[in-house]
């Protein structure tokens, strides 16, 4: 059943990430954008696979899984093999093999361990961001799919054996000890590693949970008043939008702070948004602009990160205020043209609806073109590497053992087919204090490691024909 509310909530969770990105001073806690995604996915799928174990007695996992295949995989690999378009066209070679990396762990859907295996804050500014890294929360999301149905087919098998137990009221059970355990293990290990527990699967699996304790209990609040839900409907979305201007980078995320957007967002999906109370927000949420934003939410999400990251590359500066627009403007333009040409085809196209087996094919060809292209470009760098270290192999060798007065100066002075009486010594007459104030204060000879985007320095005196 669509749900104008719900398509406004992901309307509200990718524009506070956009946002955050793109003017992370304006929204510092825009990233929370992605835990109201990961309520609404945990609502959505438990009430379709909830609803179908109550209709059918079953799940059929096939066919959920084919859906999740139609509705994620083709804009999600066309974005990839963009990014690896965008890489080699645009960015330089140093770049490649660590976005290359990162693209196939993102094809994979573990981008996630792999950012947290690498130790990388998401959150602060000291990284170095690839062009897929955004593409960690569809690894969460992925995983999730994965084990989610298993553990509502589990459900409906115990519901049967143990026959006093409705189904609904042993998943309600099976949920809330999910989400708590998955709490817990939040806010432990969020005190205890934060930067592997921001990209962990188990630190956000209460948020899907609690999305998915709505969606059962949700028939029964049937008997709640039009004005509490209206009521209800305001007070989540100012939780959720409060959120992101409250909560920071610099605290401890996902721990029980992020109880905060999650109770909004579960709030906004109880509520239901009712149709006689004038004042409730219906007519915002309803509007079409909000309407669309949350149609292309994912398109939008998948795209905006790769054009923020090679941007700099192509106008060679950092971006500014005209190309941050620009940016969000080609962000939604191409939204709009991936959802209508890639995504909308294969999601209700009657060829793909009527078998599962192109889904599933889709899945596997696809990973493994991203996957092998990405390996290859890797292959090639490392060959290009290795021919121009041999190159400076060689030269060094031939300028070692070439002779020359000035063999005993600078770095030949420490080659020991030289003979130098000396080769550590400091010449008498050198002057450090130059050396000791050289690059200073110049921006270009400092540490790269406190900026996210590229420095742009030139050297020497600029030729022209």
């Amino acid at each position: 059943m669509f749900r104008a509310e719900i398509q406004a909530l992901r309307a509200v969770a990718v524009a506070g990430v956009v946002v955050y990105h793109l003017w992370p001073t304006a929204l510092p806690g825009g990233f929370v954008g992605v835990d109201v995604f990961f309520v609404i996915s945990g609502f959505l799928i438990t009430q379709q696979l909830a609803n179908e174990a109550g209709a059918k007695g079953r799940v059929t996992l096939s066919q959920f899984w084919v859906r999740r295949i139609r509705r994620i995989l083709p804009a999600a690999l066309v974005v990839l093999l963009a990014c690896i378009l965008m890489l080699v066209t645009l960015m330089p070679r140093v770049t490649w093999v660590t976005n290359l990396s990162d693209i196939r762990a993102a094809a994979a859907y573990f981008e996630n361990w792999q950012l947290g295996d690498h130790a990388v804050n998401y959150l602060a500014a000291s990284n170095s961001p690839t062009v897929v890294q955004h593409y960690w929360s569809l690894s969460v999301e992925e995983q999730f799919y994965l084990v989610w149905p298993l553990l509502i087919v589990l459900t409906v098998v115990a519901s049967r054996r143990l026959r006093v137990v409705r189904f609904e009221t042993l998943l309600i059970a099976v949920l809330s000890m999910a989400a708590a355990g998955s709490l817990v293990v939040s806010a432990l290990w969020t005190a205890s590693d934060p930067a592997m527990a921001f990209f962990a699967t188990p630190t956000r699996g209460w948020e899907f949970a609690a999305g998915g304790l709505v969606a059962v209990v949700l028939p029964r609040l049937d008997r709640m008043g039009d004005r509490a839900r209206a009521s209800l409907s305001w007070l989540g979305l100012a939780v959720v939008v409060s959120s992101m201007f409250v909560i920071t980078p610099h605290d401890a995320f996902p721990g029980l702070i992020a109880l905060v957007p999650v109770l909004g967002s579960v709030l906004v999906a109880a509520a239901v948004l009712p149709d006689r109370v004038a004042w409730s927000p219906r007519l915002l949420l309803e509007w079409r602009p909000v309407q669309w934003v949350g149609d292309e939410s994912y398109a939008i999400y998948l795209w905006h990160w790769p054009l923020i990251i090679a941007a700099p590359w192509v106008i060679e500066r950092p971006i500014g205020w005209s190309a941050k627009v620009v940016i969000l403007l080609a962000s939604l333009v191409l939204a709009g043209l991936t959802t209508r040409l890639v995504e909308n085809p294969v999601r209700h196209g009657a060829a793909w609806r009527v078998r599962r087996w192109p889904a599933f094919a889709l899945a596997v060809v696809g990973v493994l073109t991203v996957t092998s292209i990405s390996g290859d470009v890797i292959a090639r760098v490392d060959r290009h590497e290795h021919r121009l270290e041999a190159v400076a192999t060689a030269k060094s060798a031939a300028l070692v053992v070439a002779p020359h007065h000035r063999s005993c100066f600078g770095a030949a002075a420490m080659v020991a087919a030289n003979h130098c009486p000396r080769p550590y010594a400091r010449p008498r007459h050198l002057d450090t204090a130059f050396a000791a104030q050289d690059g200073g204060s110049d921006p270009c000879l400092q540490s790269q490691l406190e900026t996210t985007t590229p420095q742009f320095c030139s050297f020497g005196q600029q030729r022209h024909p």
